[in-house]
């Protein structure tokens, strides 16, 4: 809803598509887009999918949606551009993004670190797999902002998703019915780093050997966690 919302008010023509059984509530999501001049297809046919592929020339999937979908299938079957919407977000945003991802503890890290920056002085945001969608911050009058981004969400990441920080907790088995192995859910993970150079910031945790095995492929500055940190270390502090 959030990137179609975006979109449309951008000038895109846009249309929805759900095929999942349409239920009280996604019968009121749809009529509040097509009062927004948004197509909306519900449960559609082949046929339908068909003619709307033909015509597209982007199409952002829901964070549910897997890469073996019949419709995702074909968009790179036809070449059409297939998007995250952090991607369609990170280009449209003007502040520094800190990106947190991994299997787990991704939302406590979130509102830790958010709540670090506003202690510090800044005006910090949170969303993305958190609360509002990254997409819905476009716009908003603040210093940085904080956004947990998922596996699913990185596995359409483009080169437009750069984080100024990124942060990988850990790596573990998870979601592999909608990644297919491990290796292809890691790399997915992976993806908060893409783009990364130099000028970046890439924190890994050093007790978990598949992240801390991602330094190997960072551009970026790395830090490593450890236990007993020093200044310019990231790690638990006893008070």
């Amino acid at each position: 809803m959030a990137v179609a919302e975006l979109l449309r008010s951008e000038g895109w023509a846009v249309a929805a598509v759900d095929d999942g059984p349409v239920s009280e509530r996604l019968a009121a999501v749809s009529a509040a887009l097509t009062e927004q001049g948004i197509d909306v297809f519900l449960t559609p046919s082949a046929e339908c999918l068909d003619g709307l592929m033909s015509e597209v020339d982007l199409i952002v999937p829901s964070p549910g949606v897997a890469p073996h979908h019949p419709i995702l299938i074909a968009a790179r079957q036809r070449g059409k551009f297939v998007r995250s919407e952090i991607d369609l977000a990170a280009e449209r945003i003007a502040v520094p993004i800190v990106a947190i991802t991994g299997t787990n503890g991704k939302t406590t890290v979130v509102e830790m670190v958010t709540e670090m920056l506003r202690t510090s002085g800044y005006v910090a945001l949170s969303g993305g797999n958190i609360g509002n969608p990254l997409i819905t911050l476009v716009g908003a009058a603040c210093d940085v902002i904080v956004a947990e981004v998922s596996s699913f969400q990185l596995h359409f990441a483009s080169t437009a998703f750069r984080p100024k920080v990124a942060a990988v907790t850990n790596l573990a088995d998870d979601h592999l019915d909608w990644h297919g192995s491990f290796e292809a859910y890691a790399a997915a993970k992976a993806n908060v780093m893409l783009s990364q150079d130099s000028t970046d910031t890439l924190i890994l945790n050093s007790a978990d050997p598949h992240v801390i095995a991602l330094r190997e492929r960072s551009a970026a500055a790395v830090v490593v966690t450890t236990a007993t940190p020093n200044a310019g270390d990231a790690g638990s502090y006893r008070v």
